[in-house]
């Protein structure tokens, strides 16, 4: 083979190398950040299938081991009692007492027999959104069920605070370590409820809600784990629970 036929075949080979990359591969290839800064909060990059990218607090805290604000299930204010009787969207007159004037998925729970069927918050009704601004939500059901499924949960005790001449300031909590070797720090944080306040148990708010299958109503979910205890997704059979929020946001960036 002549030289000019032997470089008119390597063109051809480097011409069908090249052509099969699509924009997708050409952008994977490029650096993306591990980390970053939206609307003045930080989120990490775990490397999840999904892309979803994790704030690195809880929102109110500004330190990960914090356990930051506590809400109500749907509402965006932090508040002094956790109640039916200081509960958004529970109507608190009359015979109708307790009943729910929003996220109602059964007319018998519903003020008047209302039921709007809402299964998802709205983003007005988002803590994250509505504190942190357009890009972050509170986690669906489903934004938690990869982070159990797909990271490596490690119960660890951790330094907070550490001054000369003073003693350490330590907590204990899971180190959640996503496929790329990035990770958060989720803290037991306890949730508010009146008379209750467990700081050995770690709870925070999902933004699902689903339908009760044994009793009519719905249930509210969440991520819950004891001290050293395996993690899991709990569902709250009421909203007015005090629980804290880990933000998320898009991929895209």
């Amino acid at each position: 083979m002549n030289r000019t036929l032997k470089a008119i075949v390597a063109i051809m080979l480097l011409t069908v190398v090249f052509t099969s990359f699509t924009r997708e591969d050409v952008d994977n290839l490029k650096e993306k950040p591990t980390k970053g800064i939206l609307n003045g909060h930080e989120w990490v990059d775990l490397g999840l299938p999904s892309g979803l990218l994790w704030a690195t607090c809880n929102i109110g805290a500004s330190d990960p081991h914090q356990a930051g604000n506590y809400f109500a299930w749907g509402e965006v204010e932090t508040k002094e009692k956790y109640l039916w009787e200081t509960y958004k969207w529970a109507y608190k007159w009359g015979k109708d007492s307790e009943k729910l004037t929003k996220y109602c998925l059964d007319s018998r729970d519903g003020y008047k027999g209302f039921v709007d069927s809402l299964t998802m918050l709205e983003p007005c009704d988002d803590a994250a959104t509505v504190n942190w601004g357009l890009g972050w939500r509170t986690p669906t059901i489903e934004d938690f069920e990869e982070l159990l499924h797909v990271c490596k949960w490690d119960w660890k005790e951790e330094i907070i605070h550490q001054s000369i001449g003073l003693p350490l300031i330590k907590n204990w909590g899971y180190r959640v370590t996503g496929p790329n070797g990035n990770s958060i720090f989720l803290s037991p944080t306890g949730f508010k409820c009146p008379g209750i306040h467990d700081s050995h148990i770690g709870n925070y708010w999902a933004s699902t809600l689903k339908p009760n299958e044994l009793y009519h109503g719905a249930m509210y979910c969440g991520l819950t784990f004891w001290r050293g205890g395996d993690p899991y997704i709990y569902y709250f059979y009421s909203p007015m629970y005090g629980l804290p929020i880990r933000p998320v946001c898009s991929a895209k960036r």
